[in-house]
C-alpha cells in the first residue's frame, strides 16, 4: 500500500492524486483522493467512489475563452510540427514527399495527438495548481503507452485507462518530480483496460461481405477503370449505381483493392527504443508542453509511420488504379493503406475530394482544417466557408427518405446525447463530463412534458456504449425499459416519429429536418459553439420554434402542438425557415444527380500517369 507523505513539514497526510477509474490505484486505506477529471468516476460505479472521501480537480475547458486561445496555439504548433516531421520522415525514408502528402499519412494521428497529449498536461496541471504536493499509487512501468500501430488504434487507446493511467503518470513525473511520492503497483493491463469488447461479425454480415467482394471482383475482370473511384462516399446503393452510370463507368467498390491492411502488414525495418527516440524531429519548443512534445514525439509515432511505412508504400505501388479523382468520406481517417497509397497519387496528380461524413450548423474551426489541406475540395452539408469548400447534396441523405412522409408515426422520438469519458482531440463540441448537462437536459425536458406527451416518448440512445457517460441508463431509469430504443435503426425510429426531438446540433438534426417531419432540437449553446456563417440560420430556426436553447421552454412548445404537430410544422413561417435550412444546411434535392455529375466532371483534370 503506499506510503505516506508530508505536506509542508506538518505531519498530515498527503491526498492521493488519482488520474482514472482503475481503482486499485485508489488504495484501500481510506486514504483521501482527489479525481484529476469527472472519467475517474465512472457511472457503473458510483458506490465504489461515493464510498470515498473526496473531491475532483476542476475541468481546464470549462472555460470556454482558454479553450479558444489554446485551439489557436496547439493549431499552431501542429503546422510548425508538421513542417519537422516531413524533413525528418523523408530521410529516415529515402523519399522526398511535401507537406501535403505528409499530412495525408500522418493526419488525424497528429492532430488528435497534440489534442490529447495537451488535455493531460493541463488536467495535471490543473491539479497542482495551487501548490498542493500528492501521494500516487502508479503502475510498475515508467515507460509511458507504446506507439500505436495506427489512428484508429490510438484512438482506442486513448479512450482506455490503461493509457491514460501511463500517460499521465509520465507528465506528473516531467512536471513535478518533487511534489509526489509514489508507490509502484503490478496490474496487467487486462486488469485495467474499461474497452468494450470488440463485436463480432454475424455470419449474414460475413456472407454478404463475401458476396460483394465476389461482385465487385466480377466487375473489375469486366470493365475498365473509372475516371473517378469512390471509396466509402456514403451513397446508398441505388444512389451511387446511378451517379456511376451517369459518369459512365461501372459502380465498383475497390473491396479487394482497399481490403484492410491496419496490422496486417510486417515492419519493413526494426527500431530499437533509442534509435527511434533518436529520430531528428527538429522545431522550436516554445512553451513546456511543446517541449515535453518533442520529448516524446519520435517514440509515440505510429508504427505505421515509422516501421511500416516502406511496407505499406510497397502496397500502395501494387494497387493498379491510377484515376483523375478519388471520392472518399472516411478513408484518410481511418485507412493506412488508402493513406499510403493516396499520398502517392497526389504526387502524380491525381485529384482529392473529401465529403463531409455527417454535418449541420458548423463549429467555428474543426481539425486545424486538415481536410481542407490534404483535399483537393472537401464536399460540405453547409455552405462555404473557406476557400477549399464546396457545398454538395449530402451523399448520405441522397434517396434515404420519401418525399412525402407518413403522418401516421405516434412516438414522441427522443435522440439522445453522449460522449467519451476521455477527450481525444480538442473541437468546439462537449468535452468528458460536459456531455452529462446533454442527459440533464434530456432529463429536464421529459419531466416538462405533458402526461399524456410524456407516455408517447421513446428515447434512442447514442451509440457509446461503455464508452461514454450512461445517459441511457438514466433515461431508462425514468422512462423504462420498454421505451428505450435500441437494437432500431435511427431511420426507423423516425419512420414512426410523430415529432423527433434532437438533443444535440449536428448530423442526426440534419438527417431529421430532411425526413420532412416536425423536427425540434434542444442543446446548451456552451457547449456547441457555431461558426458565425451559420448565426443567421440559427436565429430563424430559433424564431421559427424549431429550435431552443432551453429544455423546459422546448418541453412546453411540443406540449402545445402535440395535439397536430403537422399543424405547426407546415404553417407558412415554419416552412420558410425549413426551406431556407435545406438550401443552406442539407441541400437536397431532385436535381441532385445533375449537381453531382457537373461537379465530378469539372473536377476531372487530365488523366494522371
Amino acid at each position: 500500500m503506499a506510503a505516506e507523505a508530508a505536506v509542508g513539514g506538518t505531519g498530515l497526510r498527503a491526498a492521493r492524486l488519482v488520474t482514472t477509474a482503475i481503482e486499485e490505484t485508489w488504495g484501500d486505506d481510506g486514504a483521501e483522493l482527489r479525481f484529476l477529471g469527472e472519467w475517474c468516476r465512472r457511472p457503473q460505479r458510483e458506490a465504489a467512489w461515493r464510498a470515498r472521501a473526496h473531491s475532483v480537480v476542476p475541468y481546464h475547458w470549462d472555460d470556454r475563452a482558454k479553450l479558444a486561445r489554446d485551439y489557436n496555439d496547439l493549431e499552431a504548433f501542429h503546422a510548425r510540427l508538421l513542417t519537422s516531421l516531413t524533413s525528418a520522415l523523408n530521410d529516415l525514408h529515402g523519399v522526398d514527399y511535401d507537406a501535403r502528402q505528409w499530412q495525408l499519412i500522418i493526419d488525424p494521428w497528429l492532430l488528435s495527438y497534440i489534442g490529447t497529449l495537451f488535455d493531460r498536461w493541463e488536467s495535471v496541471g490543473m491539479a497542482f495548481a495551487e501548490g498542493q504536493s500528492f501521494e500516487m499509487i502508479v503502475l510498475d512501468n515508467g515507460a509511458g503507452p507504446s506507439a500505436p500501430f495506427s489512428h484508429t488504434e490510438f484512438i482506442e487507446a486513448c479512450l482506455d485507462d490503461d493509457w491514460n493511467q501511463r500517460m499521465c503518470e509520465v507528465i506528473v513525473s516531467a512536471r513535478f518530480p518533487d511534489r509526489v511520492r509514489r508507490t509502484s503497483i503490478t496490474l496487467s493491463r487486462a486488469q485495467a483496460a474499461s474497452s468494450p469488447a470488440p463485436r463480432r461479425s454475424s455470419r449474414a454480415r460475413e456472407l454478404a461481405r463475401r458476396a460483394a467482394h465476389a461482385v465487385d471482383r466480377a466487375l473489375a475482370s469486366l470493365t475498365r477503370q473509372g475516371d473517378v473511384v469512390f471509396l466509402s462516399p456514403y451513397f446508398n446503393m441505388r444512389a451511387f449505381v446511378r451517379l456511376s452510370l451517369a459518369l459512365r463507368q461501372v459502380p465498383r467498390l475497390y473491396l479487394d483493392e482497399f481490403g484492410a491492411v491496419d496490422g496486417g502488414l510486417a515492419p519493413s525495418q526494426v527500431l530499437d527504443d533509442a534509435t527511434r527516440a533518436s529520430l531528428p524531429i527538429v522545431c522550436e519548443a516554445r512553451t513546456e508542453f511543446e517541449a515535453f512534445v518533442m520529448s516524446r514525439i519520435a517514440r509515440d509515432l505510429p508504427e505505421s509511420v515509422v516501421e511500416g511505412f516502406a511496407a505499406l508504400r510497397e502496397h500502395a505501388r501494387r494497387i493498379p488504379l491510377r484515376p483523375r479523382t478519388v471520392v472518399t468520406a472516411s478513408y484518410h481517417w481511418y485507412h493506412v493503406g488508402f493513406k499510403a497509397w493516396m499520398a502517392e497519387r497526389v504526387g502524380a496528380g491525381t485529384r482529392l475530394v473529401i465529403l463531409e461524413h455527417g454535418g449541420s450548423l458548423p463549429a467555428p474551426k474543426y481539425q486545424f482544417w486538415f481536410e481542407e489541406n490534404i483535399g483537393d475540395v472537401r464536399g460540405l452539408w453547409y455552405r462555404p466557408y473557406h476557400p477549399r469548400q464546396v457545398q454538395l447534396p449530402p451523399s448520405k441523405l441522397i434517396d434515404r427518405y420519401p418525399r412525402r412522409p407518413s403522418r401516421s408515426g405516434r412516438d414522441l422520438s427522443i435522440i439522445g446525447n453522449d460522449g467519451a469519458r476521455y477527450v481525444h482531440r480538442i473541437h468546439f463540441n462537449p468535452f468528458s463530463a460536459q456531455f452529462r448537462v446533454a442527459a440533464d437536459d434530456t432529463l429536464r425536458f421529459v419531466d416538462a412534458l405533458a402526461p399524456d406527451v410524456e407516455l408517447a416518448a421513446r428515447y434512442k440512445p447514442y451509440p457509446s456504449g461503455a464508452w461514454g457517460w450512461d445517459a441511457a441508463d438514466r433515461l431508462e431509469a425514468r422512462l423504462g425499459s420498454a421505451r428505450m430504443l435500441r437494437g432500431v435503426t435511427i431511420d426507423q425510429v423516425f419512420g414512426r416519429a410523430r415529432l423527433i426531438v434532437c438533443t444535440y446540433p449536428d448530423t442526426t438534426f440534419a438527417e431529421a429536418m430532411t425526413t420532412g417531419r416536425p423536427t425540434v432540437l434542444f442543446y446548451n449553446p456552451t457547449y456547441y459553439e457555431m461558426h458565425p456563417i451559420a448565426h443567421p440560420l440559427l436565429e430563424a430556426l430559433l424564431d421559427a420554434r424549431i429550435v431552443f436553447h432551453e429544455p423546459a421552454a422546448a418541453a412546453a412548445h411540443v406540449n402545445a402542438i402535440w395535439g397536430d404537430p403537422w399543424a405547426w410544422w407546415e404553417s407558412e413561417p415554419v416552412r420558410a425557415v425549413r426551406e431556407r435550412f435545406r438550401r443552406e444546411a442539407a441541400a437536397v434535392g431532385d436535381d441532385w444527380l445533375d449537381r453531382w455529375v457537373a461537379f465530378l466532371r469539372e473536377e476531372l483534370p487530365a488523366r494522371a500517369q
